[in-house]
């Protein structure tokens, strides 16, 4: 029977001859935000910087790598070759706990130069140590790789060009869903008749569907888009998202207001938080938009988004999941078609984050 060393030899030999990394700058920007995740392991990060890259000492690297960038970005997808293996690195060689090496991981993958570890943090999608280590537990391989097979299928289900071949894009939820939840909290929401609620999104193009506009009196006017798909607080690696927000920005649009096709409930602790979508504002990063129980203005939504670090609010606060249910009511009652491609696949119903969030998929 062979070893973890060996399995993870024969795991990387395929691609050994393609470099992973441009230049010395770039990977050593990735140990540094391993450093910064796994405080407790940080003296490994070069170690677990030359394994995953393919070199036998962080020496070896030294001396393959230029000093300076010599070449373009690696496209996302091309990220996605060695996902199993560069998991399954952290997990079985340095004790890093399987969902806290897939987040890791998506925000920094090996290869990448531009790592998204600060603006994760930045919107709350960090790393709690007490959660991120095995501590020397040996985990089940066949649960590893059975957990590390749906990471995948969701990792591939954010980006472009191979959105498609996953479960990922659904339907359009119909306006008049969002706009019970909307007048609950006394929001003036005119619904836009003319936007068909069964398009399909084509990822060559944009978004394309405005469910209504929302008059506010502090915030102005917020056009409200409807996205096929549901975003995560952790949408910093989600290419599809991005393209979608890049797109209402390059139409013109000021403050918008982009809506997922299902509600994500958010549990930490006893508290639960249920999450709608984003605001997008040409020059601002995305902030989240929760809907609490209690009727609240859109100015107060905001200015607790733009602030949302992943701590529990009060004021954000679902209580009894009131909102959440009310919207999955409106959702199972109306008639949007499933994807013609859903894989109907079973899979837990709630994946966690290695900061103490639960989400509901």
């Amino acid at each position: 029977m062979k070893t973890d060393s060996e399995i993870q030899h024969d795991l990387f030999a395929a691609n050994s001859d393609k470099p992973r990394w441009c230049c010395h700058q770039h990977a050593y920007t990735w140990a540094a935000q391993f450093q910064t995740a796994f405080p407790a392991k940080a003296y490994l990060a070069f170690q677990a910087l030359a394994d995953l890259s393919g070199y036998d000492s962080p020496e070896a690297m030294d001396l393959a790598l230029p000093a300076h960038c010599s070449g373009e970005d690696t496209p996302a997808i091309e990220l996605l070759e060695r996902f199993t293996q560069d998991r399954l690195a952290l997990v079985n060689q340095f004790d890093i706990h399987p969902i806290a090496a897939n987040h890791f991981l998506d925000l920094c993958p090996i290869g990448s130069p531009a790592p998204a570890l600060e603006r994760a943090t930045k919107i709350g999608v960090g790393f709690d140590e007490t959660q991120c280590y095995l501590n020397g537990a040996a985990p089940n391989q066949d649960d590893v790789l059975r957990l590390i097979k749906d990471q995948l299928i969701d990792a591939k289900g954010r980006c472009l060009k191979t959105a498609g071949d996953t479960d990922r894009l659904g339907s359009y939820l119909p306006p008049a869903a969002y706009a019970d939840i909307f007048q609950f909290h006394g929001w003036d929401f005119r619904v836009d008749a003319t936007s068909p609620a069964d398009q399909w999104f084509d990822t060559r193009g944009g978004m394309g569907l405005i469910a209504g506009e929302l008059q506010d009196h502090d915030l102005g006017a917020i056009t409200c888009y409807l996205m096929p798909f549901t975003v995560s607080p952790a949408y910093v690696s989600d290419e599809l998202f991005i393209h979608c927000n890049t797109t209402l920005h390059h139409e013109g649009h000021k403050l918008s207001l982009m809506l997922n096709n299902k509600p994500s409930k958010f549990m930490v602790g006893e508290r639960q938080y249920t999450f709608i979508g984003f605001f997008s504002e040409p020059g601002s990063p995305p902030s989240p938009c929760f809907i609490p129980s209690r009727p609240t203005s859109l100015a107060e939504l905001r200015v607790e988004g733009v602030l949302f670090n992943g701590n529990p609010i009060p004021q954000l606060e679902d209580v009894g999941g009131d909102r959440y249910l009310r919207l999955a009511e409106l959702i199972d009652a109306s008639d949007c078609p499933e994807p013609s491609d859903n894989r109907s696949r079973k899979r837990d119903p709630f994946f966690m984050l290695p900061n103490g969030w639960q989400i509901a998929r």
